[in-house]
């Protein structure tokens, strides 16, 4: 195996405000003996898991920022994450290679977002200088029907059930991705082997709701020969009002342009060197972006910032697993919402620790 010493990755880091009780893991296929993983990170105490993954359930519960570890030969997207309250899920690969017949392998890693924040529309940018890269298409509930376009072809694809997803490996070209259901949309480099430059990164998409106005980040001093990129995906007539540091931004290494819904955007990609930057609109408009580095062998890439969306607006509630008709705590999997003046409560001290199948939830009604 041709794999080069060290390792570069990054994301970025969601507000807590962002996160939620229901995720959809996005990793990738595994290289050798090298594993997939996710991880769950608890925000509060007593807080009750449920991961499915393939035709197991495993059961878990947690205190404030205790964490719980997934790890598999295989490849874990599509693995779903239930819990009673907010947790952080981040999700990765020890080394894996995009597309799987390369013959170099990469770690690579990303905080998800929560399924309320998936979206229906994204612009999904190129990576040069690399000629092709991997776009994977993930549902967040059945029967979600996707459609996929760039300037060369058109294609559809139905997605069956939550955590279903379609994989495209695409060339120097934009796609725009649009789903009658919520969907999450990840962007995977391509490794050497692929294009002589850099290796893999997975980096979330940004849907065209979420893009902001203005972006504070950095570009960070490294002990490697990494070239830095920033992509900017904006409306045609919002490029001029674009600012970098107060400058207009200079001359793109790459511009590419498409079309969403009657809607010219366009897609430039430029250089840029270490330092601090805010890029912004003057006006106020929204663009997407994100960040990635090559070196010789290593990468990095993510978005630079997300505005929170969520599909379903308002308080999502409580939630808690319903296990009163369950005959067996082993069979309980059912996450529901409580209703205004209900809460979730442990079973009673000697069941909750006799077993690990005892560490659910019930539900009941307050003051009824």
């Amino acid at each position: 195996m041709k794999y080069p010493i060290g390792t570069w990755e990054g994301f970025l880091a969601l507000p807590t405000a962002m996160l939620s009780t229901e995720y959809i893991i996005s990793s990738y296929k595994p290289y050798s003996s090298y594993k997939s993983d996710f991880l769950v990170v608890a925000l509060h105490d007593a807080t009750y898991i449920s991961i499915h993954v393939g035709k197991k359930i495993l059961r878990v519960v947690l205190n404030r920022l205790d964490t719980y570890l997934v790890r598999r030969h295989d490849d874990l997207s599509g693995a779903r994450v239930s819990s009673n309250t907010s947790v952080a899920v981040f999700s990765g690969h020890e080394a894996t290679s995009v597309p799987i017949t390369c013959a170099y392998a990469e770690y690579i890693v990303e905080q998800l977002l929560p399924t309320q924040h998936f979206a229906r529309e994204f612009i999904v940018p190129p990576v040069p200088p690399k000629s092709h890269h991997v776009v994977r298409i993930y549902s967040s509930t059945q029967n979600t029907s996707i459609t996929f376009r760039n300037t060369m072809n058109q294609s559809m694809q139905i997605l069956l059930k939550a955590g279903d997803f379609h994989e495209i490996l695409s060339g120097n070209v934009t796609m725009y991705v649009s789903a009658n259901k919520p969907v999450q949309v990840m962007l995977y480099s391509t490794c050497y082997y692929v294009a002589d430059t850099g290796d893999t990164f997975m980096s979330i998409v940004p849907a065209i709701i979420q893009y902001r106005n203005s972006y504070h980040f950095s570009v960070i001093v490294t002990n490697e020969n990494f070239t830095h990129y920033l992509t900017i995906i904006a409306k045609t007539e919002d490029i001029s009002g674009l600012r970098i540091n107060g400058n207009q931004m200079g001359n793109s290494f790459q511009s590419y342009v498409t079309h969403a819904n009657n809607e010219t955007f366009t897609v430039n990609v430029y250089k840029l060197s270490s330092g601090e930057y805010h890029l912004y609109h003057v006006t106020g408009r929204t663009f997407g972006a994100i960040q990635y580095g090559f070196s010789t062998y290593h990468t990095y890439g993510y978005p630079l910032g997300l505005g929170d969306y969520k599909e379903s607006t308002g308080n999502d509630g409580l939630k808690c697993f319903d296990c009163k008709d369950m005959t067996h705590l082993y069979l309980c999997d059912a996450v529901t919402k409580c209703s205004s003046g209900q809460v979730c409560l442990p079973l009673n001290y000697e069941d909750r620790y006799a077993t690990t199948a005892r560490m659910f939830l019930i539900w009941m009604s307050v003051g009824q």
